[in-house]
């Protein structure tokens, strides 16, 4: 290099440095999205990135693309964390508060106030003019709230009054992907969001026959990984050794977190530990309220400074023996549900053993001063109606769940407010009436203790309503069952009839019920009684048989008088509240609304399945949030059974009316506030996780309830519902709104519809998007005016062809084996190589690179590089290489030179996120893009129902013109169609797209869901003929590849179709580890007439083709199986074959299967060594296609990427995953 160039290179490398510690004055304390503005310098970017310390995500902007292009160059390896685009306009391409560093020159055309609106909280806004640097801080919003516990606060109550989380229209960032079975708990707080995964080492189970038999496994430990709340950046990232699923809890810069049993202080910021505290014993729970950390342990609660761990004070009882051997073992349906720390109002509330006897348990619920330790206030478990467990705190009371129900408490006195009866256990036996499954014949409504003139009522729950004299003994009223307190005395319900009982014990007036007294011991829930407008509401008893309907009954509170009686509730009623003039009962025919004053139907609901009143924190429970003073109670059903066969059809109401909604209880008293229905076609299944409640925002939102099902139900009186179903929560924590946004962890769920399964923040859209004139869409490069030609490929497009076979008609040159000829660095991450117009063409998918090889030496012909990353393969059409990438655009370059030729953007607004720790468009276009008839067909976006859905375009091949275009938007409601899948692929976005010339339509589809498109306009098409897949109505899809073609699926005997997932569609996995991609479930794990395939290859529809099945390491009876690729023969017109009627048996192949080929008669099957998320080695073995002998194989230095091999000229190319291309054999 000329000595003059690299002297001022090095000047310039020594400016740079000189304005990253302006811009830095002192590195960064952790990672995060720096943006730089117009400070025309390429190589800065990396000067900062040096001076930072950590691992940052650099965006720069400039108005010049001299500047843009140098900055790419100048980026190295580095270029994807670091990104360069133009400037545009006067306004960013970034959401509200979404860089922690902000670098601006004044003189760009960009104003400070723009600038400050994209700095975080907590971020740094530093502005350049003349030359003189000058920085502010950006102060924290006051109306932000967190989520810093397992249900929000050390309180418990899930209610968030968050000023900015609004909406949820747009995706703010993505990142991660599930691992395992996905994360199990995440909290947010302090501008981080922490979510943790359980790390798994094998499977114990290989085929589960229900949930609780899935994914058995071996934990390792717990994987933390924290991130930047405004833009996702990781963080950090470590394993907390251990058993036990740790529930973290979030204070300010800490996080307290313990994992098999041992209690540790994590910097929030490096994830370093700060502290461990052994004192602590065996914790079970943390929970912080002020500066107070409170622990459970199986030893007993404990207290501790939140300051520093200093030891303040200890409780010696203990937890009950029954949930301490729950706890260790990490059984997520007790630990992740409940709040076993549940403090408020300056004291923390546990249930304890009292005796000290380990044989004899005797349960009680302490109130502990949080300062002191001393006890307040105690209620046995049995006053309480048994099973007691706080649940939150909120308005200075505290809501228990028990065999009572809900029950209020004062959280200051301990005494007794009001408590509802249970109805979160009705079942369905075998005669087909509804029953309750052990709950004792107690009162459903008690009130406070009543006195009386002559003593007082008390209620026992296992005898009932008791009356005792001045004396205390007690008075005989017969068979007592229910008692309600009224001012001037007590409301009695026997098995005979009511009783009204003055304050001086005398009967003001009694009346009998209808019916046979005799069966009030066999209908314990016929005790239900509800005082309310002067009315007293009761079930009586049926005439007979036990299917007589039970009448609900009204009487007059003044006279006794009776009013009405009506057995439209059937049979069982249970009385709930009044509420709007209408008394609502729950029965077999589900929840029913009655006029007070005439007992007329208002509505009815069919019958719950499981019911959900009132219950626990929890999907299949119940859920309580406190919001207002208002209590919000979930009831109804999580699912519709089918009904009884005895039961009369739905009426033309009963179609109308809601089977399950939310009470709305007043938390001082108990009595109704509100009811509100939720319509059954918006909720098609509820979650394992409670509701959440939502304050309102002035101006912009009414309060609302965001359910378990991710609907958003307001509060203010309108029947409103929206959808939040382009992501879900994980069990047993939900969806965590907080800082402006939603939050949701990776997630693996089965059977669940199209979904974003990383985690992933998403909030409002921007008030204000840089829209994309139509006219500035196209642009042309140098390369516009080049003739086109006919060139040829042998391998020109992702899985060779269009339809996506991965099957070459050429076979491979196997004379000397598989030695290697050349290996190329590309220096990042690759994909599936091409082989196309005299070149091997690789991707670099993170830095967005496309780089063309020699084929016969590998040497570097030329370079093109895009503005993020380009997932998959390009698509080479005559002397052209077309691809999509995720800066939201479709590129097209020149076979010979890699000049661009033209580029359109697909995008609809240029808006920019962080995504996997890297800067791209909020609609991304996949690499590997369908071309036929020389027409692209491109679809930018993620999923129908974020950020206005997918475009989709049809461009000329040559020009880039538009020829047609539409958008497919998502219509939330309808129920997910479910297939028997037994696990999701972890990616955003699947590659089971198909275009079939057949039927001359377009058809997309993603698992469960297909819409046909016509692919001339685009426009959506009914399906053609008796297709099993016409759920276009579904509404929602992610995007994925659309495959052209002969449609090579095979049909096998249950209707399914194998289909494949590529890695490079997993928008760049931070640790490259490998998807556990398959074929649908569609039987056995060793029976070839059933595969389940990890790859398929199909050259035709006639003859031999073959699969492989990754085989995890598992254990059976007790005996290890270790990983393997099970390999064996298949045709696509006789997928019923025995396996008798194979051309050769099933082999057993040591690797991990990353990528399955057909060349000629020659199987290339490759992969990875061990079978573990790094593949420190790799291995590629050939077989005979019709005789499955071996014909050669190879060891390699690193595994093989998904879909990592093509074919050219004889030879066999692969991609691996230490980032280079090598070729083998000719």
């Amino acid at each position: 290099m000329n000595r003059s160039l690299v002297c001022l290179f090095a000047v310039a490398l020594a400016v740079a440095a000189d304005e990253a510690a302006a811009i830095l004055p002192t590195p960064l304390g952790q990672p995060g999205l720096v943006v730089l503005i117009g400070l025309a310098d390429p190589t800065l970017p990396g000067a900062v990135a040096d001076r930072s310390g950590v691992a940052l995500t650099l965006a720069c902007l400039d108005r010049d693309q001299a500047i843009v292009d140098a900055t790419r160059v100048a980026s190295g390896k580095r270029l994807g964390r670091i990104s360069a685009e133009i400037l545009p306009g006067e306004r960013l391409p970034f959401l509200d508060h979404a860089a922690n560093l902000v670098a601006l020159d004044a003189a760009c055309g960009i104003s400070a106030a723009e600038a400050k609106r994209i700095v975080a909280p907590g971020g740094t806004l530093a502005i350049r003019t003349a030359g003189t640097w000058t920085r502010a801080a950006q102060p924290w919003p006051a109306g932000y709230d967190d989520w810093t516990h397992a249900s929000k606060g050390v309180d418990g109550n899930p209610a968030v009054y968050d000023s900015e989380a609004s909406q949820s229209e747009a995706l703010h960032w993505l990142a991660d992907r599930p691992r395992g079975l996905g994360s199990y708990t995440a909290r947010l707080g302090a501008g981080r969001f922490l979510h943790l995964t359980d790390s798994y080492i094998g499977t114990t189970n290989p085929q589960p026959k229900s949930n609780d038999e899935f994914g058995l496994r071996r934990i390792a430990g717990v994987v933390a990984v924290a991130r930047d709340a405004f833009n996702g950046v990781t963080l950090w990232e470590r394993l907390l050794p251990g058993e036990g699923r740790a529930q973290p809890v979030i204070d300010g810069d800490r996080i307290w977190i313990a994992t098999g049993g041992v209690l540790r202080w994590i910097d929030a910021a490096t994830g370093a530990t700060r502290k461990e505290l052994p004192e602590a014993g065996t914790v079970l729970d943390v929970g912080v309220s002020g500066r107070v950390l409170l622990v459970q342990a199986a030893e007993g609660l404990r207290a501790f400074s939140a300051d520093d761990g200093t030891p303040m004070w200890q409780s010696a009882l203990a937890l009950p023996s029954g949930y301490v051997s729950k706890f260790p073992k990490a059984n997520f349906t007790v630990a992740s549900r409940y709040d076993v720390v549940v403090a408020g109002a300056g004291l923390v509330f546990a249930v304890v053993d009292t005796d000290p006897d380990p044989k004899v348990q005797s349960l009680a619920l302490l109130a502990l001063d949080i300062a002191t330790g001393a006890e307040r206030w105690r209620q046995t478990d049995a006053e309480l109606g048994g099973n007691a467990w706080p649940l939150l705190v909120a308005n200075g009371v505290l809501v228990v769940t028990s065999g009572h129900g809900v029950v209020a408490i004062d959280a200051a006195t301990g005494k007794r407010m009001w408590a509802t009866w249970n109805a979160a256990t009705w079942s369905l036996p075998k005669d087909g009436g509804w029953a309750r499954q052990g709950m004792p014949p107690a009162s459903v409504w008690e009130r406070p203790t009543a006195d009386l003139a002559s003593g007082k009522i008390t209620v026992d729950p296992k005898r009932g309503a008791i009356v005792h004299d001045a004396a205390g003994a007690e008075v005989e009223l017969g068979a007592q069952i229910a008692a309600w307190p009224v001012d001037d005395g007590l409301i009695l319900r026997t098995a005979k009839g009511l009783s009204r009982i003055g304050k001086d014990g005398k009967t003001l007036w009694k009346t009998d019920f209808p019916g046979d007294a005799k069966r009030t011991n066999a209908h314990p829930k016929a005790a239900w009684l509800l005082v309310a407008d002067g009315a007293v509401f009761t079930v009586g008893i049926g005439e007979t048989a036990s299917k007589t309907p039970d009448p609900v009954a009204a009487f007059d509170l003044a006279t006794g008088a009776k009013r009405w009686s009506s057995t439209v509730a059937n049979r069982s009623p249970a009385l709930l509240y009044v509420i709007d003039g209408a008394v609502h009962a729950v029965s077999d025919r589900g929840i029913t609304a009655l006029e007070t004053t005439t007992g007329e139907l208002r509505w009815q609901s069919r019958p719950p399945g499981k019911s959900n009143l009132p219950g626990q924190r929890g999907g299949t429970m119940g859920s309580l949030v406190a919001l207002d003073g208002t209590l919000w109670i979930r009831c109804g059903s999580n699912r519709n059974p089918k009904p009884n066969s005895d039961d009369p059809p739905l009426t033309d109401l009963e179609k109308r009316i809601p089977a399950k909604g939310w009470v709305g209880l007043d938390m001082k008293t108990g009595s109704g506030r509100d009811m509100i229905g939720f319509p059954t076609n918006a909720n098609w299944l509820g979650r394992c996780y409670g509701d959440v409640a939502l304050a309102a925002i002035p101006g912009v939102a009414p309060p609302r309830l965001l359910s378990s099902a991710m609907e958003f139900i307001d509060l203010d009186g309108s029947p409103d519902f929206r959808q939040l179903r382009s992501t879900r929560g994980v069990c047993g924590t939900g969806i965590l709104p907080g800082h402006g946004k939603f939050f949701a962890p990776p997630t693996a769920c089965m059977y669940c519809y199209p979904m974003l399964r990383g985690a992933n923040a998403m909030g409002p859209a921007p008030k204000t998007d840089i829209v994309i004139a139509d006219d500035q869409r196209l642009t042309a490069g140098p390369a516009k005016d080049r003739p086109l030609s006919d060139l040829p490929a042998d391998w020109p497009m992702y899985r060779k062809d269009l339809d996506r076979g991965n099957c070459s008609e050429k076979s491979l040159d196997l004379t000397n084996g598989l030695s290697e000829r050349w290996v190329v660095d590309l220096g990042g991450r690759a994909c599936q190589p091409i082989a196309a117009g005299g070149r091997i063409i690789a991707t670099v998918v993170d830095q967005g690179t496309i780089v063309a090889l020699d084929p016969a030496s590998g040497a570097e012909r030329w370079r093109y590089r895009a503005g993020a990353r380009i997932d998959s393969a390009p698509t080479a059409w005559k002397s052209l290489l077309i691809f999509g990438a995720h800066d939201g655009c479709v590129h097209a370059v020149d076979l010979a030179d890699g000049a661009l030729r033209w580029r359109f953007r697909a995008e609809p607004a240029g808006r920019r996120i962080v995504a996997f720790d890297q800067v791209e468009s909020s609609w991304p276009v996949l690499g590997a893009l369908t071309v036929r008839d020389g027409s692209v067909f491109a679809m930018a976006g993620r999923l129908t129902q974020t950020d206005g859905g997918l475009r989709l375009y049809r461009l000329d091949a040559a020009t880039g013109a538009v020829q047609a275009k539409t958008v497919l938007t998502g219509v939330g409601g309808e129920k997910a169609r479910q297939r028997p899948i037994p696990w999701y692929e972890p990616v955003d976005h699947m590659p089971n797209n198909l275009l079939l010339p057949s039927q001359g339509l377009l058809r997309i589809e993603d698992h469960f869901v297909c819409w046909y498109i016509d692919p001339g306009t685009l426009a959506l098409r009914d399906a053609p003929g008796p297709d099993r897949l016409r759920y276009r109505g579904f509404g929602r899809i992610t995007q994925g590849y659309i495959m052209a073609g002969k449609d090579p699926y095979p049909r096998f005997d249950d209707g399914l179709e194998p289909r494949v997932v590529s890695e490079a569609t997993a928008s760049a996995l931070p640790k490259d580890a490998p998807v556990p991609v398959r074929l649908e479930a569609i039987g056995g794990f060793t029976n070839p007439r059933t595969p389940q395939a990890s790859f398929w290859a199909f050259p035709d529809t006639t003859g031999w083709g073959v699969c492989a099945r990754r085989m995890p390491p598992i254990e059976l009876r007790d005996k290890p199986i270790d990983p393997h690729c099970m390999l064996f023969a298949q045709r696509y017109d006789q997928p019923d074959l025995t396996a008798a009627e194979l051309p050769w048996p099933v082999q057993k192949i040591d690797l991990d299967p990353r990528a399955l080929l057909i060349a000629g008669d020659t199987v290339v099957v490759a992969g990875g060594l061990p079978y573990a998320e790094e593949h420190t080695s790799g291995k590629i073995v050939c077989l005979g296609l019709l005789d499955g002998k071996e014909r050669a194989k190879a060891d390699l230095s690193a595994g093989v990427v998904f879909d990592g091999c093509c074919v050219s000229d004889g030879a066999l190319i692969v991609a691996t995953r230490d980032g280079k291309v090598r070729r083998l054999g000719k």
